[in-house]
């Protein structure tokens, strides 16, 4: 059995892991307004951001070491921090992809828009939705929002291949936009990959609340039996 004081550094960690998942959220919606705005400022602020992302992982990571180490969880809270550094490592990645948006969108401020601008803000929205209602579910874990995260996943896959599409279009027709139009499929891709790995903090936190594994599959929060099958 877990003494109060270390279900208290459990809880601790969590509200560390949920600290850290805010920052990232706030990384996001930055980098989406240097996006769509083409603001350089908010660009130039998510790319000094890498260390702040560092100190939140390695803290994360040296708590649950530590508790690991000093603990004999079972149930819920061995479920927690088995899935903790993978939850603190999906959220590092967004940030990463966040840094890398906002290199992206300084290199698109410097020559003329060429269009997609709604296309761009519907999925920027989606995905942004999709983060925040995953952060929220590592907070309050739900089956049927969980299962909401993966349709919505479902309808920015479907976005990216048609936009990937009509850039593809453009660059055929106008040899001359094809460097602009290979950075802006960059974003697009780059938006798509965050929305995975949000369906990936929801996975995890499925798999703490209810001890069993979960896969988004299209649009389907499916379970995952023990053999791999679902």
């Amino acid at each position: 059995m877990i003494s109060k004081k270390g279900l208290r550094k459990i809880e601790e960690t969590k509200h560390e892991i949920i600290n850290m998942a805010r920052y990232v959220q706030n990384l996001f919606s930055k980098c989406s307004l240097a996006i769509l705005s083409r603001n350089e400022h908010h660009a130039r602020d998510v790319l000094y951001s890498i260390s702040i992302l560092d100190q939140h992982a390695f803290s994360v990571e040296n708590k649950v070491v530590g508790l690991v180490g000093t603990l004999t969880p079972m149930g819920r809270e061995l479920r927690f921090l088995v899935m903790a550094a993978n939850i603190t490592r999906t959220l590092r990645m967004i940030g990463e992809k966040c840094i890398t948006l906002a290199n992206k969108s300084l290199l698109l401020t410097k020559h003329p828009p060429i269009g997609f601008y709604e296309t761009l803000k519907k999925m920027i929205d989606t995905v942004d939705k999709m983060l925040a209602d995953a952060v929220d579910n590592l907070i309050n874990p739900s089956l049927s929002d969980a299962q909401m995260i993966c349709e919505q996943d479902d309808r920015v896959d479907k976005m990216l291949d048609k936009v990937e599409k009509e850039l593809k279009i453009v660059m055929e027709e106008s040899p001359k936009l094809v460097s602009r139009a290979i950075e802006l499929l960059t974003i697009f891709r780059l938006l798509e990959e965050i929305g995975d790995l949000c369906t990936e903090i929801i996975e995890s936190s499925m798999y703490v609340a209810k001890g069993k594994y979960y896969h988004c599959a299209n649009d389907t929060l499916e379970e995952v039996s023990e053999n791999g099958s679902v």
